[in-house]
């Protein structure tokens, strides 16, 4: 009998997308992907970067994270960690703008919760690895692979061929734990940048976006077996009204913006939708007026090794990071008590 494989299972997560997608598996392209403002940051730091971390301390797996986010600065995305953290641990809600004392509102509850987590966020910040000054797409490869010479051993040498029989020297790559987890997430893909390289054309974002999606497959995911996620952005019209009119508000892999053609090599697509954007969107069945804002669909749209085309209904908590699985829309009575106990 073969030995389980050590991977991020999201059962304890999302226990009805579990049955489609086991979890975060090591050589995986991952791609979320949603329209501006709906919540893709906070779900990809939720889902991936919180879950793979709280998971893998909790059973015991080394973890990294590199985060290239490519939107905020190091500074923001630690204080947005810290609010996303006292929510989780003491349902406490604070902004960055609170935070930082442009908006009322930070309290002394506020600062003792901060300063309860404070030895939680450095051991976070021992393995969760968040860069800002990096954003070609051969800077991002060339950083990933400096950092994975500190954890297991690159071979060189070792000859690929393809089936044309084109040869070229490629590597092998060992972990020295073959348990550990690594995780990259860009974030995201419309912010990576041209470059000058003598190989490959890179003159504008959408060649960008080719080359370090090549990186990524031949490479990244490959070789080093790392869980790659792209945040990708949908096309700016693409839950306008006129969408809307046309029954395809919903996020699609033939919206993603800048470029469309990446979508053959992500291997996972999750979009997200928030159906309270625009009157008249699809919304599964739930009631728009009682959840509002917090209602998110999540559609499976890609997914190379399994069902796609699958919609789950998602809470979201807004301010902080963080989804939860709905009720299924037939069941009223528990809907209503979820949203009760949400907002007291």
């Amino acid at each position: 009998m073969k030995n389980k494989p050590k991977f991020i299972s999201i059962e304890g997560l999302f226990p009805d997308l579990f049955k489609i997608i086991p979890g975060w598996i090591k050589g995986v392209f991952h791609c979320v992907t949603a329209g501006s403002g709906v919540g893709k940051t906070k779900f990809s730091k939720y889902a991936f970067l919180f879950h793979g971390y709280n998971y893998c301390k909790k059973n015991n797996l080394p973890f990294y994270c590199l985060y290239f986010c490519l939107e905020e600065s190091i500074e923001k995305f630690w204080v947005t960690i810290q609010c996303d953290l006292i929510a989780e641990k003491y349902n406490l809600s604070l902004t960055y703008y609170q935070y930082k004392g442009y908006h009322e509102g930070f309290t002394e509850e506020h600062q003792k919760a901060l300063d309860s987590v404070a030895s939680e966020i450095e051991e976070m910040k021992k393995v969760i690895i968040p860069i800002d000054h990096v954003s070609n797409p051969t800077g991002i490869y060339k950083t990933i692979a400096k950092f994975m010479d500190t954890i297991g051993t690159k071979t060189e040498g070792v000859v690929d061929s393809d089936e044309f029989g084109n040869k070229w020297s490629s590597f092998t790559y060992k972990y020295n734990n073959p348990d550990t987890q690594v995780m990259v997430i860009v974030d995201h893909m419309k912010l990576v940048t041209p470059e000058k390289n003598p190989f490959a054309a890179v003159n504008n974002t959408f060649e960008a976006i080719n080359k370090l999606a090549e990186y990524a497959v031949k490479f990244i995911c490959k070789k080093y077996e790392i869980i790659f996620l792209a945040v990708h952005q949908q096309e700016a019209s693409a839950d306008s009204v006129e969408n809307v009119r046309f029954g395809t508000p919903e996020p699609t892999l033939n919206k993603l913006g800048v470029n469309k053609i990446v979508q053959q090599e992500y291997a996972v697509v999750i979009g997200l939708f928030n159906p309270a954007r625009v009157k008249g969107s699809p919304s599964l069945g739930y009631d728009i007026n009682k959840l509002g804002e917090n209602l998110r669909i999540a559609y499976i749209l890609k997914h190379r090794d399994g069902n796609e085309g699958v919609a789950k209904g998602m809470y979201f908590h807004g301010v902080n990071s963080k989804y939860e699985e709905l009720p299924t829309p037939d069941k009223k009575t528990e809907i209503e008590q979820f949203i009760k106990d949400k907002r007291k």
